[in-house]
């Protein structure tokens, strides 16, 4: 059944129940008012009568009266009584010299009342009894006039009254009725209809198949706004898991923009570090390619010269001083050209597994009877764990001693140098070679590997350069740490096994 029947029925029941009432109330308190209304006619009537009656004592006189009376309203019956309630006069002669006791009529006479009346019965007939006192001249109560008058005349006209009644609230509520249909309909009834059709024909009551459900209007747009408000739910819950994750997206992307920036920055710095390795390598190229040229051409005439200067020792003694001075000079110079050609001619790896405590030892043992300022310096050698690693022994030794006797010169009078060495547990040996000696002024650390650079008055600057190029080549990192007036720090770290002994 549609909202409109449903409407429709309730607007009717909502009038006709209210308008049913009504009229049964309206028609018991319409008899009522009208009943009193003519009581209240009745009683004019009744005092017109004992207007009449004024100074008539007579009997007979009294009749008369009641008779005209009753000839102009033929449909009132008149009773004069005296004050013993006995019929005076009556406009029915048959009830003339009976008693006629009523309570109404009882009141009246004991001056109680001045108008009393009632619905009563009389000879299976209901009438309307009026009852007025009847007065003397004098206004001393004589008796009571009694009127009565059938009440089928009034109903008469209380039934032509409630028939108008009717029609004019029967007219009004239909009226009142169409109109709140019509509003209704206009401004409730329709539009539901018009949300429950652009409900039903959005695409997604296409995929809800809880909107086919019996009944009005209400019902289906109330299943549609339920489907509707399901739809809202899920689509909220998928948006929300949408935005949880984006957010994961973005915090993923954020942690690799930082990876990113991180990583971008470690390339940079390797980029830079074999940017300056590179420029290290050229120039120590260049170096070499310079050696090699110049080397000829110099050793040559430093051969002549040192000739020359033995050939004089030998035929002039008393220059034997000055022409020493040239033989040790030349061969300072010949050394110089040596560590040239050195550190500028391509090596050749001979790989294998060497014992780092081994190479250290025989480093010691070297630096010990090369340099006689070693000799008051206390030597700490320690190796923990499995120290071999891959390498070539001789240019390791090289390498060592070269690290080793600056760590000797660097002591001034006493002093200690450790030399301590232990797997990292990452595939590499870790060796640290640790004096007590001068430093290193922090400014001069960043130029220590660079070609030439010393603060030594006889040195070259050309050790560092070699031992990095030797460590550099069996895969290696060095650093050095120093303060001065608290010694230096140079840190190793070089692979520990061959690659040919991994894979086996």
């Amino acid at each position: 059944m549609s909202l409109r029947i449903k409407y429709l029925l309730a607007t009717a029941l909502s009038v006709l129940l209210p308008l049913a009432v009504y009229l049964i109330v309206d028609a018991l308190l319409t008899r009522s008012f009208l009943i009193r209304e003519q009581a209240g006619s009745l009683r004019l009537v009744a005092d017109l009568v004992d207007g009449a009656m004024r100074g008539k004592r007579p009997e007979a006189e009294i009749q008369q009266v009641l008779t005209r009376f009753a000839s102009a309203h033929p449909g009132i019956e008149v009773l004069v009584l005296d004050e013993q309630s006995k019929v005076v006069a009556t406009t029915r002669p048959g009830l003339r010299g009976q008693s006629w006791r009523e309570e109404g009529i009882a009141r009246v006479l004991r001056g109680e009342r001045d108008f009393d009346w009632a619905t009563m019965e009389h000879q299976g007939q209901s009438v309307l009894d009026v009852t007025v006192p009847w007065r003397g001249i004098d206004g001393r109560i004589l008796g009571a006039i009694h009127l009565d008058r059938k009440l089928s005349e009034v109903q008469e006209q209380i039934t032509n009254v409630q028939i108008r009644h009717l029609i004019f609230v029967v007219a009004v509520a239909l009226l009142v009725g169409v109109f709140l249909s019509l509003m209704t309909y206009s401004l409730v009834i329709k539009r539901l209809g018009r949300l429950d059709r652009q409900l039903h024909s959005a695409d997604w009551a296409a995929r809800s198949p809880e909107l086919a459900v019996r009944g009005d209007e209400i019902e289906h747009a109330s299943a549609a706004i339920r489907s509707l408000v399901g739809h809202l739910a899920s689509t909220a819950a998928e948006l929300e898991r949408a935005l949880q994750d984006k957010d994961r997206l973005i915090e993923r992307v954020e942690r690799f923009n930082v990876d990113l920036a991180s990583e971008v920055q470690r390339s940079r710095e390797e980029l830079l570090a074999a940017q300056e390795e590179l420029l290290r390598a050229e120039h120590l190229s260049t170096i070499g390619q310079l050696s090699a040229g110049l080397a000829h051409e110099i050793r040559n005439p430093l051969f002549i010269i040192r000739a020359s200067a033995e050939s004089l020792v030998r035929k002039a003694p008393a220059a034997e001083q000055v022409a020493r001075d040239v033989i040790e000079e030349v061969d300072r110079v010949d050394a110089i050209i040596s560590e040239l050609l050195e550190l500028g001619r391509p090596l050749s790896l001979d790989q294998s597994t060497v014992d780092l405590e081994q190479v250290l030892q025989a480093v010691v043992a070297q630096v010990s009877r090369a340099q006689p300022a070693c000799r008051p310096v206390e030597w700490k050698l320690e190796c923990q764990g499995d120290c071999r690693c891959c390498g070539d022994f001789s240019l390791l030794r090289q390498a060592f001693s070269q690290l080793v006797a600056n760590a000797c010169e660097a002591i001034e009078a006493r002093g200690t140098i450790w030399l301590q060495a232990s797997p990292d547990g990452q595939g590499h040996l870790q060796l640290e070679i640790r004096d007590d000696g001068a430093g290193i002024a922090p400014e001069d650390l960043e130029h220590v590997f660079e070609p030439f650079f010393t603060r030594k008055a006889h040195g070259t600057g050309l050790g560092l350069a070699a031992s990095e190029k030797i460590l550099t080549l069996h895969g290696a990192s060095i650093a050095i740490e120093s303060q001065p007036g608290q010694g230096t720090a140079v840190r190793v770290r070089i692979p520990a096994a061959c690659r040919a002994e991994e894979e086996a």
